[in-house]
């Protein structure tokens, strides 16, 4: 007896019905979105990946990659939030630092806290983002831009190709959806003098 199987997430298997949430595109949107607002990099402060690297961080890359800004070393945290007050201090000493996306919003939460500590200001000195829209992301100080993910729309889409695999259905066996970019105001233009500090 075989049994109907279905993958929700993960990387992209072949012979196998799955739903996906593309993470990779909406990284790279993000990221769009800091360099248009003058930005001239954007740092990552990245979460353990569960592979090689995950698709947030093969976003960052790719769009940074693809407008030609220089791609900065790349900041691990942990899976504590704390851990990114430590790299928010460091990050923070660099003038040169004008804009970071971290790899959820419980560290980009610590890394604006890590900053503000350090004296400097966010967004006015530093824009700020995370991923997945957190219920708190919206209440923080300030308000966090992120990238929601449709956890609901995945179910749904997922127990779609699970129905069409018990029906016998030979039609869609990938389903891909990338999350949307919430802007708030943990981002805005770099400061006037952004230029300058990276000369000097």
């Amino acid at each position: 007896m075989s049994l109907p199987l279905v993958a929700l997430s993960g990387v992209r298997e072949s012979g196998l019905r799955q739903a996906v949430l593309d993470e990779s595109r909406a990284a790279e949107e993000l990221t769009d979105h800091l360099l248009d607002l003058g930005h001239a990099t954007v740092h990552h402060v990245r979460v353990p990946p569960s592979r090689r690297e995950d698709g947030r961080t093969t976003g960052w890359r790719r769009a940074l990659k693809r407008r030609g800004a220089v791609i900065p070393a790349l900041s691990d945290a942990t899976w504590d939030p704390r851990s990114g007050i430590e790299i928010g201090r460091r990050l923070a000493e660099d003038p040169s630092v004008t804009a970071v996306f971290c790899g959820n919003d419980e560290i980009a939460m610590g890394v604006i806290r890590g900053i503000v500590a350090s004296g400097r200001r966010v967004p006015d000195d530093i824009s700020v983002a995370g991923f997945d829209d957190h219920p708190l992301s919206a209440l923080w100080t300030p308000p966090l831009t992120t990238v929601d993910q449709d956890f609901a729309g995945l179910g749904r889409r997922g127990l779609q190709l699970l129905l069409n695999e018990i029906a016998g259905e030979t039609g869609r066996r990938f389903s891909s959806e990338r999350p949307q970019l919430v802007v708030r105001e943990s981002t805005a233009p770099p400061p006037a003098d952004a230029a300058v500090r990276r000369i000097v």
